[in-house]
This record gives structure tokens, sequence and C-alpha cells, in this order.
């Protein structure tokens, strides 16, 4: 049985942030090296970055927050400030996305966007094939994990 890394029965599409973190493969050095505590992105990590800023344009209702991208991971804050089209009375179950029935919206549809299209970019599929993800509870949960996504190069 495999582990499930996201919250279970969770709907993705609701109002609120997403701290999303997203690992290379065997945690595999891609993206650049961490020097004296600050991050030096070479060329794919340069990709994954603008990439990552471009999210918006690919779905205009997320609003992309702190990020860093690491050496072998990238953790970012998404927003989803108004529920999706995807809580209209014909999404799947709610929002709430089933095997092979992506829900338009989702964080993890937009997330599988993502990684799809750094792949592309860059020629090859490095990523590991699921990602963490949690939601924040609240204001004070959202500082936190912006404290911790711009203090991550350091640590």
């Amino acid at each position: 049985m495999s582990k499930n890394l996201r919250m279970q029965g969770g709907d993705f599409t609701s109002p609120g942030g997403y701290f999303v973190t997203i690992c290379t493969k065997r945690m595999r050095p891609v993206f650049g090296t961490v020097v004296n505590g600050h991050m030096h992105l070479n060329d794919a990590g340069n990709v994954a970055d603008a990439f990552w800023r471009e999210i918006p344009e690919h779905f205009p209702h997320v609003i992309v927050d702190e990020h860093v991208v690491m050496p072998d991971h990238v953790h970012g804050l998404l927003h989803i400030p108004t529920a999706s089209k995807a809580h209209s009375p014909t999404a799947c179950r709610g929002g709430m996305e089933a095997f092979g029935k992506p829900v338009p919206g989702s964080s993890p549809t937009v997330i599988r966007s993502y990684k799809s299209a750094v792949s592309r970019a860059l020629g090859q599929k490095f990523w590991h094939p699921r990602f963490y993800e949690v939601r924040a509870r609240d204001e004070r949960a959202i500082a936190n994990i912006r404290r911790y996504i711009r203090e991550n190069p350091a640590n």
C-alpha cells in the first residue's frame, strides 16, 4: 500500500493557502547549489523558478505567494482565494479528485501541470511522482510557512 502524502478526503479546490513541496527523484540536485546560505540557481533552476512564477498565467484563480527553488526540491505557497469552477454541480465529487479524474483548478492539477511543464522544457523527467501538500489553517500558519520558505536556503 502506498503512502498518500496529502490530507485524506481534503478538498484541494476550496479557498485557502496550500504549502507545497515538490522533490526530485532520489533527491538529486538538479536546480543549483546552496552557497553560504544562499541559493544559486543553474539554468534548470531558473526554468523551475520562472515556471512557478507563471502559474497564474495558466491558472488565473491561483495566487503565487512565497516560494524557493532548492537544489533538489521546490517549496511554494499557493492561494486559491475563491471557490474555483471545480465547485460547480458538474464537478467531480464536489471538487475532490478521483483517480483518473483531475479537477480543474485544484492544487493537485496545478502542481501536475507545473511539473510537466518544467520536465518538458528541460527535456527530462526528474520529479518524484508525488508531492507534499499542507493546507494552511490561518494567517499565523501562513506567516510561519512564509518564514520557513524564506529561511530554507540558510538551513
